[in-house]
């Protein structure tokens, strides 16, 4: 309630003497007034819920009184109060604070002194003030405020559930074997509550085994084979099995309950890999060094007249092997990568014969090759050679060459009166016909293994 201003009416003025040793009487002096402007809902509610619409009802009243005063003394006094409705009157009105809107921006009073609305509140849960006002700027205001989110129970819903497991791992299982089934059926109620702002949620969830419930095992897909009980039990659960077939397969139980429902579930099998060929199945079991005298000669060749100093020269490199073994126990041996035998030690031996050396020893460069003088006895001969190759491995490289005395030219030693001729029966001596040459690869390597290796590699 508010006050809306005043006006002030004047009346001529009332009175006479009294009586002596009277008082003075009272006399009419005026009449005073003022206009009340209020605001107000039915039984005063002011709480709305969002969207919601809600009567107004604005009133302006005239307050007036008399005034009565005794004129010798000023004394006054207020008599004959009044509150009558007055007409006429344009109200206007605004939702001053929040949201929401009017059925009317203005309303007129009537005989009552009133002017009906009606106010319809926003969707945001928040307040909001609607201000009515007069001519005259005198001002009465209303506040709506939402009311606090109250729940109650609006019904009961109720669901079948099922879930398909297995105790072992339903991957990678071989054809032929078997796994067992649990199918697990409960049934699941809540109650729904809804709240006065219309939102719902979720309350006393309660979930029990759905004793009873008829169970029917297939397989989805695939080859497998299920069986299974027909009926959960009291606590819910119906076992089975699965027996592997050639690929994966899908076990599928669907279920029935005595409420009406139904619902299903899947577990998927997959199927194991055929065991691998054993003869085919090959790993690295160790690795070979072998060491190789890749190049051994003589200058001239080895058959040379007695006393040739004969120049010997050679190679030597350590060969890598990988040796493989299947699962048959088989062993393949494949060459991984060789290295040239750089600074080692090699020996020369006379193993027979009375040749010499210019030197028992020598040490290989750093290709791996070596040279040595070799003087031809009067007899043949065997050279023995061995390059070290510790300590890439325990064997060394070996080779030897096999030197033959050649008969000196014109030394045919034969009869002159037998065959005739310069000579006697000795065939002709030797002369330089021509020289030929060819090239020779020695200690060829690659820096990995030659076998599986990939295109373009």
């Amino acid at each position: 309630m508010c006050l809306a201003g005043s006006a002030i009416f004047r009346a001529e003025d009332e009175g006479g003497d009294g009586g002596p040793g009277e008082p003075e009487p009272f006399a009419f002096q005026r009449v005073e007034s003022y206009l009340e402007l209020s605001l107000e809902a039915p039984n005063g509610a002011t709480d709305l819920l969002p969207g919601t619409t809600r009567p107004l009802v604005a009133a302006v009243n005239r307050i007036a009184w008399e005034i009565w005063q005794r004129p010798s003394t000023g004394e006054s006094e207020i008599r004959n109060s009044s509150v009558t409705p007055e007409p006429g009157v344009t109200i206007g009105f605004a939702v001053t604070v929040g949201e929401g809107s009017l059925s009317m921006d203005s309303v007129t009073t009537g005989e009552s002194g009133e002017g009906a609305i009606v106010f319809t509140a926003g969707w945001a849960p928040q307040s909001a003030t609607v201000t009515a006002t007069m001519a005259a700027g005198s001002t009465a205001s209303l506040t709506f405020d939402p009311p606090g989110e109250a729940w109650a129970y609006h019904h009961s819903e109720a669901t079948l559930t099922a879930t398909l497991g297995s105790s072992s791992s339903p991957a990678e299982v071989p054809t032929g074997e078997a796994r067992d089934l649990v199918a697990t059926v409960s049934y699941v109620t809540w109650d729904v509550m809804e709240s006065n702002y219309g939102n719902q949620r979720v309350e006393n969830v309660s979930t029990s085994p759905a004793d009873g419930a008829q169970v029917t095992w297939s397989v989805a897909s695939g080859d497998g084979y299920v069986t299974g009980a027909g009926t959960a039990g009291a606590d819910g659960v119906s076992a089975g099995s699965l027996t592997m077939g050639s690929v994966d397969s899908v076990a599928r139980v669907d279920v029935a309950y005595a409420t009406g429902q139904a619902t299903s579930a899947q577990l998927l099998f997959t199927v194991a890999p055929p065991a691998p060929d054993p003869a085919e199945t090959w790993t690295l079991d160790r690795t070979e060094m072998e060491p190789v005298m890749t190049v051994l000669m003589a200058e001239g060749g080895p058959q040379q007249p007695a006393g040739t100093a004969v120049a010997v020269t050679g190679s030597a490199q350590i060969d890598r092997w990988d040796v493989w073994v299947n699962g048959l126990g088989q062993e393949d041996r494949r060459y991984n990568y060789s290295m040239p035998l750089a600074y080692r030690m090699v020996t020369f031996t006379v193993e027979s014969g009375d040749g010499s050396l210019s030197s028992s020893s020598v040490s290989t460069d750093g290709t791996g090759s070596f040279s040595v003088t070799y003087y031809l006895g009067s007899a043949p001969s065997r050279l023995a050679v061995a390059v070290d190759a510790d300590p890439d491995s325990t064997v060394d490289a070996t080779g030897a060459l096999d030197f033959t005395i050649a008969s000196p030219p014109g030394d045919g030693g034969g009869d002159p009166g037998n065959g005739g001729g310069d000579g006697g029966g000795d065939p002709p001596p030797w002369s330089l016909l021509r020289t030929e040459g060819e090239y020779t690869i020695s200690g060829l390597s690659v820096d990995g293994p030659t076998y599986d290796v990939e295109a373009g590699a």
